[in-house]
């Protein structure tokens, strides 16, 4: 998947545009476990934002 299409589904997510840029960050550096636990802490926050 490019970067661009990655880009566009974490801000469809939800994910604002700083948090998206830490985690594409993550990503073009090989720290995929990093990012992939922000990603889940950010759908955690999502889910929760979501119940309140």
């Amino acid at each position: 998947m490019d970067l661009p299409t990655i880009k566009q589904s974490l801000a469809d997510a939800g994910c604002g545009e700083k948090l998206s840029t830490e985690i594409l960050s993550m990503y073009e550096s090989g720290q995929y476990d990093d990012a992939l636990r922000k990603m889940k802490l950010a759908r955690c926050q999502a889910m929760c934002e979501l119940h309140e």
